[in-house]
């Protein structure tokens, strides 16, 4: 992932990537610096989106991108009042979210627990029709 690529203003963060876990763990790095500077000081706080982040990353590097290095996840983060509007969309098929939405917690299965997570710390949560886009908010 290189810097040249990454859009930044004091409330808002664009950061493209080639779709591999390494890459999740950078823009991490780069979004905990981001928060900071855009006023989310309360760690509790930082934590939730921080978590709900890469669960989002994550989710679109394996499942959508199928951690293919020619596909690319966006990360767009931006603080509009008080809440932060965060957007991850991949270059994947999608896939059917209604379903999966409607699903409670899955404690026995391997995947889907990433979603549980995300609805649970973040505002709203809501998908493209096509399910290659996620858009989450979290009231700050």
């Amino acid at each position: 992932m290189t810097d040249s690529k990454v859009l930044k203003t004091p409330k808002t963060i664009i950061l493209p990537f080639p779709a591999t876990l390494e890459n999740v763990d950078r823009t991490t790095r780069k979004i905990e610096q981001f928060l900071s500077h855009a006023g989310i000081k309360d760690p509790s706080q930082s934590f939730d989106i921080v978590l709900g982040m890469r669960e989002a990353l994550n989710n679109a590097v394996t499942h959508g991108s199928k951690k293919d290095l020619k596909k690319t996840v966006c990360l767009t983060l931006r603080m509009k009042g008080d809440v932060l509007i965060m957007e991850v969309e991949d270059e994947g098929d999608g896939f059917d979210w209604k379903r999966c939405m409607e699903k409670g917690l899955p404690f026995k299965e391997e995947s889907g627990r990433g979603l549980a997570i995300m609805k649970r710390f973040f505002t709203s949560m809501r998908y493209n029709r096509k399910g290659n886009k996620l858009i989450m908010e979290k009231r700050i």
